[in-house]
């Protein structure tokens, strides 16, 4: 994931999380690492790493920067089981994702689910309806409830209500089997001030 020519060449991972840069990924399970995150609502904003790190465990075969808040973290991609203690790589905090970890069910399958519905197109008089009714509830509501607002898109309402999720309008649990029960949520606008790319 450095800014090489080699990199360029490979896949390239866009959301409303990436900025105008996409992140480029070696693996298939890099992706699926990249949707999760896109889908932390924890996290406001994904970075590539322009320039390779040193300094990086071995088992290491990606990198990104991770933004909680203002605050950004380097998020390692381990392919396989890797110990990592509470460490500074190139000046930042370091966490590492394991490839077992991004593929564990359900939170792999659900993930894929819901980001295989981002280039659904809603109704404009849909998203207000739906943003508008959980701006009354700060707690979320049942995506089954909440289907109720989606009137006048021709897709499935639920598939509606998961495209907004990967606009970044709403949060929902990624981790978990969807359920009628599944709580939706309303984001904050998402943030567009991280600029740039990391070391």
């Amino acid at each position: 994931m450095s800014g090489s020519t080699l990199a360029e060449n490979r896949p390239g991972f866009s959301s409303f999380k990436t900025g105008s840069d996409p992140i480029h990924y070696q693996h298939r399970w890099h992706r699926d690492a990249l949707i999760q995150l896109t889908l932390d609502p924890t996290i406001t904003a994904l970075r590539r790493i322009s320039d390779p790190v040193s300094g990086l465990p071995s088992e290491i075969s990606g990198a990104l920067i991770a933004f909680h808040g203002s605050a950004p973290v380097l998020v390692g991609l381990a392919d396989q089981a890797i110990e990592v203690k509470p460490s500074v790589v190139s000046g930042l905090p370091f966490v590492a994702l394991t490839r077992q970890e991004i593929r564990t069910d359900p939170r792999v399958t659900t993930a894929r689910t819901i980001w295989s519905t981002r280039a659904i197109q809603v109704a404009p008089g849909d998203r207000i309806r739906i943003l508008q009714r959980l701006t009354n509830q700060p707690a979320g509501l049942p995506i089954l409830t909440l289907q109720e607002e989606v009137r006048s898109s021709a897709e499935d309402p639920i598939n509606c209500i998961l495209a907004l999720v990967c606009d970044g309008l709403l949060s929902i649990d990624a981790s978990r089997h969807l359920t009628p029960e599944t709580i939706v949520s309303r984001c904050e606008m998402p943030s567009r001030d991280h600029t740039g790319a990391g070391p």
